[in-house]
């Protein structure tokens, strides 16, 4: 019974979760809730939604992988060898996520819950020995300044005349209707990509958790508004003087 919770039930559940955060994730929502997700996301070179992609496909595969190391058809070792190289992948994603952005997704720890379940389960020796190696990556991890290497890898300033600043990241809902209400009052605004390390450590210093935000620059003066309904409301009140 322990072999098939292992190699086939766990695994399975695995996939659902992983179906389910896809899912949601097309119709803009999401299993985590937390502050810091958006923020996560930014850290990526690509749209988070690839990297679902790639989690679902790999969970497909070790799926197929653990039916056939039950049924005996495989070694064991190649279901294994995914297991934990996925295990390691998903560590050093939290890792970076811990020490660069001081918040971890939650749906990513319910992913690593998830493996390390299926690791235990499946082979407790070989986790054991691994818990090592998890533990000296996490401690390179958090010896290294992460932060401060990535802001002096972009000297850029990006509001420099007076205008409108849209803090926002592609792919976001808010920021979506944010843009489409701006284009549609004709109300001129430049983009500006939270990926950038400066928008990051900006909006971490002013304690500003989500996309999209809003810069006024007027001569020496910026005004800073955050949230939607807060950003139509600062133009409908323009609008009335």
């Amino acid at each position: 019974m322990k072999k098939k919770v292992s190699f086939i039930f766990l695994p399975a559940i695995f996939l659902l979760y992983l179906l389910v955060e896809l899912f949601l994730k097309l119709t803009n929502s999401s299993l985590c809730v937390s502050e810091g997700c958006t923020l996560t996301d930014t850290m990526l070179k690509f749209d988070s939604i690839y990297l679902n992609y790639l989690g679902l496909v790999s969970s497909l595969v070790l799926l197929v992988l653990g039916i056939l190391s039950y049924k005996n058809k495989i070694d064991k070792k190649f279901f294994s060898i995914l297991l934990f190289s996925a295990l390691f992948f998903e560590i050093i994603l939290i890792g970076y996520q811990y020490f660069v952005a001081t918040e971890i997704c939650k749906f990513c720890l319910g992913v690593l819950s998830f493996l390390m379940l299926i690791a235990i389960f499946s082979n407790i020796k070989y986790f054991l020995l691994a818990i090592p190696i998890f533990s000296s990556v996490i401690m390179a991890l958090s010896f290294l300044n992460l932060s401060s290497a990535s802001a002096l890898s972009y000297k850029k300033t990006f509001i420099k005349e007076n205008g409108n600043y849209i803090i926002q990241l592609d792919g976001c809902r808010h920021c979506r209707e944010l843009k489409n209400y701006l284009i549609t009052h004709k109300i001129p605004f430049t983009k500006i990509d939270i990926r950038k390390i400066q928008s990051q450590i900006f909006l971490d210093f002013i304690n500003i958790k989500k996309v999209p935000v809003l810069i006024v620059q007027k001569e020496n003066t910026k005004i800073i508004i955050h949230g939607n309904n807060n950003i139509f409301n600062y133009f409908d009140l323009k609008k009335t003087q």
